[in-house]
């Protein structure tokens, strides 16, 4: 099951709010009225944005079957999160809203980000996930059901650190990523 599209791009518009927060405070003009130089753009913006978080922290609560695994070595994958710097970076070059050509190119730009992340797999790699708790290991593990060992991408969000667990139940939310949906013992 390959992430469909529809969410993939939820996922990958949320993984970018830091740098909305970028774009609203470079609008903000203290002697507009509204405060900023367009304030119906980052109002649009903002709101997407939000919608596009909401979504995404709710997507990964959406299936809670999955079986009881036991693990055998993780290893931290969340260390790529320096691919989303680049748009970062151009944020610092002021777009004007006003120059059409800039926004075509920056909505181009950010098009063939989402492409290659989508098409990478990589859309889990996500600052929004990390900033709530989320975390991308590479888990090796053994099937209880089957006793057959593998090893894949797993999100997970606990207070404690994988090398502590030791069986946890998980949840399928595309090909090649999975979510620890309860941890049942620790070491």
């Amino acid at each position: 099951m390959k992430l469909r599209f529809f969410p993939a791009s939820i996922v990958f518009i949320s993984s970018y709010f830091p740098l909305t927060l970028i774009f609203v405070i470079q609008n903000f003009n203290k002697d507009s009225r509204y405060y900023f130089n367009h304030p119906k753009i980052v109002f649009f913006i903002v709101i997407f944005e939000i919608f596009a978080c909401v979504l995404s922290v709710l997507f990964l609560h959406a299936k809670t079957d999955g079986e009881t695994v036991a693990v055998l070595n993780s290893k931290n994958a969340s260390l790529e999160l320096v691919n989303y710097t680049i748009p970062y970076i151009i944020s610092f070059f002021t777009i004007d809203f006003n120059d059409t050509k800039q926004l075509v190119c920056f909505c181009i730009f950010m098009l063939l980000m989402f492409l290659l992340t989508y098409k990478s797999s990589a859309l889990f790699v996500n600052p929004l996930f990390l900033i709530f708790g989320y975390r991308l290991h590479e888990i090796e593990y053994e099937s209880t059901t089957s006793g057959k060992i593998y090893n894949k991408l797993f999100l997970v969000k606990t207070k404690y650190c994988m090398d502590d667990i030791e069986t946890f139940k998980y949840s399928e939310v595309s090909d090649s990523i999975y979510v620890v949906s309860e941890i049942i013992s620790r070491k």
